[in-house]
């Protein structure tokens, strides 16, 4: 399995948090950017906490004609957009 580095979600996530707008001056208009704050921050989250398990290598069926291997199906991971 890869050593994975989080920190670069990590830092994402900080910046979203630093930048959210300030909820005590919300009007309607506002709600929306704060939900959208909270959105990408839950997601950010979830994706930390499952990111060791996503990254897991998958066993998946061998063909025939490649008996007696094995197939695994492993993921790397190629940094954020």
């Amino acid at each position: 399995m890869p050593n994975l580095d989080y920190s670069a979600l990590a830092a994402k996530q900080r910046g979203v948090l630093s930048h959210r707008p300030d909820p005590t001056g919300v009007v309607a208009e506002g709600a929306a950017d704060l939900m959208d704050v909270a959105y990408n921050v839950k997601e950010a989250d979830y994706a930390l906490k499952h990111l060791d398990n996503w990254m897991k290598p998958e066993r998946v069926h061998t063909p025939l004609v490649f008996e007696p291997g094995h197939v695994r199906v492993r993921r790397d991971p190629l940094g954020l957009t």
